[in-house]
């Protein structure tokens, strides 16, 4: 069972949702993914009341759309990674890049969501590199700069946007380095979404 999207995973951690799934599942698998997935799409269209999923809010994760730096130069969006694939992360010690695997994954329903330089899409709380250091999206200003991997400098940001909109957020774990490469920001790996 459980051949259905990662992004609508989520949906199992609430009970009631896992218990129907299964219960569904105990008559055909095929038809209880076609089922998930389906209420998924309900609840990613906001046609559901969100109260029916766990949301923490505030997590460290980013959007499914964002593209994730795979290990071997090309580049998958966020919401199709999956445990044991290979992706490039950033050792701040030296300033290489190292391939790193992806260890855990989480996802979670965020209600607002932080817009960077017009193209990365994080959550309140997901931790990016600056000149600074690691900093949350919330606590960015105009005057922070973010590493950018192909410069190998530090690029001004142009504009943040705070929009309240439902989103559905993904993080990793990396089994090194403790990041990961969205477009080519480097953001902290830290779950806690």
């Amino acid at each position: 069972m459980m051949t259905f999207e990662l992004k609508h995973r989520i949906l199992l951690d609430k009970d009631s949702v896992r218990i129907w799934y299964e219960n569904v599942g105990s008559g055909s698998n095929i038809m209880a993914d076609v089922y998930l997935r389906i209420l998924g799409l309900f609840w990613e269209y906001g046609y559901m009341d969100s109260s029916l999923i766990n949301s923490s809010g505030g997590g460290s994760c980013i959007a499914g759309s964002i593209p994730i730096l795979l290990s071997n130069g090309t580049y998958e969006l966020a919401r199709y990674i999956k445990i044991g694939d290979e992706v490039s992360t950033y050792n701040i010690n030296n300033h290489n890049i190292e391939n790193g695997i992806i260890t855990g994954i989480k996802s979670t329903y965020e209600s607002s969501c932080y817009i960077i330089n017009g193209n990365l899409i994080i959550a309140p709380n997901q931790t990016i590199l600056t000149l600074n250091g690691y900093i949350s999206a919330e606590d960015l200003t105009l005057n922070d700069s973010l590493y950018n991997i192909y410069t190998n400098s530090f690029i001004n940001i142009y504009s943040i946007l705070k929009i309240n909109q439902s989103e559905i957020m993904f993080d990793f774990m990396i089994s090194i380095n403790s990041n990961f490469i969205g477009i080519y920001y480097v953001l902290g790996d830290t779950i806690i979404c």
